[in-house]
């Protein structure tokens, strides 16, 4: 039997992670939440996460902070990162310098 995927939820705002949380339990997954950017290092560092759900706009270490600091730790940086924002900015929505290959939008 495999182990349940875990998943990391960052978001400074508490209804969002409580949605995220409600929508993934009943799919079986284990959910974890931090509130900001260095909450989530520290958890990531602790015990690392199979898929990250990341905010973008967040006080102090924003989502585009802490997904570079995740993807340059030889550790960490094969863990998906899935960006999660109200932007309509199309710059937030391709933004990517973490990931290889080319660029699509």
């Amino acid at each position: 039997m495999t182990a349940p995927a875990v998943i990391l939820i960052v978001d400074d705002e508490r209804a969002n992670r409580r949605l995220l949380q409600v929508l993934l339990k009943p799919k079986g997954y284990v959910t974890g939440t931090a509130t900001d950017g260095t909450e989530a290092l520290a958890s990531i560092a602790a015990d690392p996460p199979d898929l990250i759900l990341l905010d973008a706009m967040m006080p102090g270490l924003d989502g585009r902070a802490v997904a570079s600091a995740v993807k340059a730790d030889p550790a960490t940086s094969n863990i998906p990162i899935i960006m999660v924002t109200a932007q309509s900015d199309k710059h937030m929505r391709v933004w990517r310098p973490w990931m290889r290959g080319p660029r699509s939008s």
